[in-house]
């Protein structure tokens, strides 16, 4: 149930109100990898996929591509900022944050008997 609403997560943070549904958290992530990739002047496919992992998979092979090209120590400069290819894998600590969230939200769903059972592609054991 994407669009079920956790109570739990209805929070403002400094950036504005939290993702509350799965659906919400899925789109800021894919708006963070767009950012991530956009720091190389690399694009995410275009559409919606509806698969964390294979967006995941998407951008470190679009990193891997492009890195293997010019080499693993350009650094980018935008924005008066330096981008390093080290920084830039930084979404998938942030991917990592909120596929937690996405399965705690699932388990949550289960427990109140809103779905039979989930797949946990992370593998958190909660």
């Amino acid at each position: 149930m994407k669009d079920w609403v956790d109570p739990a997560r209805n929070r403002t943070t400094f950036y504005g109100q939290a993702p509350r549904t799965i659906g919400e958290i899925f789109d800021h992530v894919r708006r963070t990898q767009r950012y991530y990739l956009s720091r190389t002047g690399l694009q995410l496919a275009t559409g919606k996929p509806d698969d964390f992992l294979a967006m995941r998979k998407y951008c470190t092979r679009q990193l891997r591509e492009y890195f293997s090209r010019s080499g693993n120590s350009t650094i980018f400069a935008i924005d008066n900022e330096q981008w390093t290819l080290k920084k830039i894998l930084r979404f998938i600590w942030h991917d990592r944050i909120h596929g937690k969230a996405i399965v705690h939200t699932l388990q949550k769903q289960k427990d109140l008997g809103l779905i039979n059972n989930y797949e946990d592609p992370f593998y958190f054991e909660i």
